[in-house]
């Protein structure tokens, strides 16, 4: 694995983290003030900061895909490319609808799948054009 495929898996989805929580409180701001306790450790946080966590969660899961299972399928290199700049937001916006939904029906019901799906898809296409346009010439 290249040195610039290992420095995107491990800081792409801190900037999809980023733009998860942002796109959330653009899409939804009615959320605000209520609060949702994380599983396992028992914080008490916002939604924004939850979409955030998935968003990191979800970006760092396609990264591993890109990095790890896609490179070793026999497969056309153009069609490589292809199915990792679809698979990011799908597999990103599918995995915040899933976990919304189990974890937090109530809040899922209030947002709407549609928007779930939208805030996670939409973080992950901006990191991804950010780390294209930006981060990546610097870093070559």
């Amino acid at each position: 694995m290249s040195q610039q495929r290992i420095y995107n898996w491990l800081t792409r989805p801190i900037f999809t983290g980023a733009l998860s929580y942002v796109a959330s409180r653009l899409l939804n701001p009615e959320v605000s003030n209520s609060n949702v306790i994380l599983p396992l450790v028992g914080v008490n946080v916002s939604p924004h900061t939850y979409f955030a966590i998935v968003g990191w969660a979800g970006s760092g899961s396609v990264e591993t895909l890109k990095a790890w299972v896609l490179p070793y399928l026999p497969q056309p290199a153009q069609a490589g490319i292809i199915e990792g700049a679809v698979l990011g937001p799908v597999v990103h916006g599918g995995l915040n609808v899933v976990a919304t939904n189990l974890l937090y029906p109530t809040l899922a019901q209030d947002i709407g799948n549609m928007r779930l799906f939208a805030v996670a898809g939409l973080a992950e296409l901006g990191a991804d054009y950010f780390f294209q346009n930006f981060v990546n010439p610097l870093t070559k």
